[in-house]
């Protein structure tokens, strides 16, 4: 009878080994596919909704709707809108004109993606990439022939950019300062404007192929 009491406790704590083992096994397997995937345990899916303010002294605002597609990396889209802002607006820098009434109506769109070096859910340094397209209109309201002769012209251009900087995260708000350059291309040499009067004009502008980019972004988590 004891011989049979020793087999069924060494049979216990046998298969009790083996189960543990088996747990150890699959904890291990499923971390190495997390960590390939880059999916750990603070992976939350968080969206933030950011605001650049510096734009807003130029009459524009500008958004960005940031998606967490894993622990490190956020996408998402791109959208500003400019209206009555003094001057042409091209290549970003604004071209104005001696007499010139020049003022800009603009919509710009495009996708950012950014790579959060410590993760997505802590105060990190990013390197940010984004590209958008911008459809510019421009209306000329010179005084020159009483105010009448209004001119009306249309041009589109793209950019791409890349920026490094850090974001400062707490629970639901987040502070992104950082810069680097952005080339601009697809841009016209000069506007053609259409007056009312029938008659057709040019706008010269100064098309630059690269510039300064500047992040500074308010941002709101959830």
């Amino acid at each position: 009878m004891k011989k049979v009491i020793m087999l069924m406790l060494l049979t216990a704590l046998s298969t009790s080994i083996n189960a543990q083992e088996t747990q150890l096994v699959n904890e291990s397997a499923s971390n190495t596919i997390n960590k390939s995937i880059d999916v750990g345990s603070d992976y939350k899916g968080k969206t933030t909704l950011s605001i650049e303010p510096v734009w807003l002294t130029l009459n524009e605002i500008f958004m960005n709707l940031q998606f967490q597609v894993s622990n490190k990396i956020t996408i998402g889209p791109v959208l500003a809108y400019m209206k009555d802002a003094e001057g042409i607006y091209a290549s970003g820098f604004r071209n104005k004109y001696v007499l010139g009434g020049e003022k800009t109506e603009r919509v710009k769109y495009g996708v950012r993606s950014n790579l959060h070096f410590s993760g997505v859910n802590r105060s990190s340094s990013y390197l940010g990439l984004i590209i958008t397209r911008a459809d510019n209109k421009v209306i000329d309201t010179a005084t020159m022939e009483g105010g009448n002769n209004i001119g009306k012209g249309r041009f589109h251009e793209y950019e791409a950019g890349l920026s490094y900087g850090y974001e400062w995260k707490w629970s639901k708000i987040s502070l992104s300062l950082g810069g680097g350059l952005v080339s601009y291309f697809g841009g016209p040499d000069a506007v053609k404007m259409t007056n009312t009067n029938g008659s057709v004009s040019q706008r010269y502008v100064d098309n630059s192929n690269y510039g300064i980019l500047i992040d500074f972004g308010l941002g709101y988590r959830f």
